[in-house]
């Protein structure tokens, strides 16, 4: 009530709401990660990608996505390129093949002596870090907030170096709400705010899941407003734990 009696009360644009936060989204945050990795590494990634994609929008649309399963795709092939670069020196010399610590210690090894392996072995790192955000989605019945904030952490030099200064001012702001935040808050973060539950019973984050109810409204009622369609979307929205799924787009 009292942010309706502001609204009254104050001019269009002038408008504060004291102790209002805002949050945003996972779905979003793996998106600009996602872009960030694409511009930080944009050099060897065009050399890399432009093995099997002959233009530069082919290339871009795996480097700089419109949707993070552009890049999820294709990134385990050529990762593990690199980690078998890394694997087959060590077998030839050694005769068997090294475990994953040899492994890593002799990237690391070679990360110190050339620039090459250095950018290559930070792209690598920057992937995990990619891989981990989408694991914080689906761990556990509402996801993990804890491993999606560890995620942040890691992402604000990534946003720094690339100069999102939006996402670095939404991050910081976040992260001391939640350090802050009373128990009561982060409870209903938690298990209302970071994710919500479809009708499969699945976890997603809010930000995919408001994308993905809209779409699905849309395509019950139309994108055109008619006499009616207000009817047709009343009925839309009480009918989606029960109806059919009609959305097939790239979402999933």
């Amino acid at each position: 009530m009292s942010i309706i009696a502001e609204d009254r009360n104050e001019e269009d644009g002038k408008k504060s709401y004291p102790g209002l936060m805002s949050f945003f989204g996972g779905f979003h945050t793996l998106m600009k990660c996602a872009n960030c990795n694409g511009e930080m590494f944009a050099n060897i990634l065009s050399t890399f990608v432009a093995s099997w994609r002959n233009s530069t929008k082919k290339v871009e649309w795996f480097t700089l996505p419109s949707d993070p399963k552009q890049r999820e795709a294709e990134t385990p092939q050529h990762t593990a390129a690199h980690y078998a670069a890394a694997a087959l020196p060590l077998k030839e010399k050694f005769g068997s093949w090294p475990s994953a610590v040899e492994v890593n210690n002799h990237m690391m090894e070679r990360a110190e002596k050339y620039p090459i392996c250095a950018l290559v072995l930070l792209f690598l790192r920057s992937e995990v870090i990619l891989k981990m955000l989408r694991a914080s989605e689906k761990i556990g019945k509402r996801g993990c907030v804890e491993l999606f904030f560890y995620c942040l952490k890691l992402d604000v030099p990534i946003f720094a170096v690339t100069h999102k200064t939006d996402y670095m001012r939404l991050v910081c702001d976040l992260l001391q709400w939640y350090k802050c935040a009373s128990p009561a808050d982060k409870v209903i973060y938690e298990h209302l705010i970071y994710t919500q539950v479809t009708s499969l019973g699945q976890s997603q984050w809010s930000d995919l899941f408001m994308e993905k109810t809209i779409g699905d409204i849309r395509s019950y009622a139309g994108r055109t407003y008619r006499r009616g369609t207000s009817a047709k979307i009343e009925h839309a929205c009480e009918d989606i734990p029960t109806r059919e799924i009609r959305v097939t787009s790239w979402m999933g």
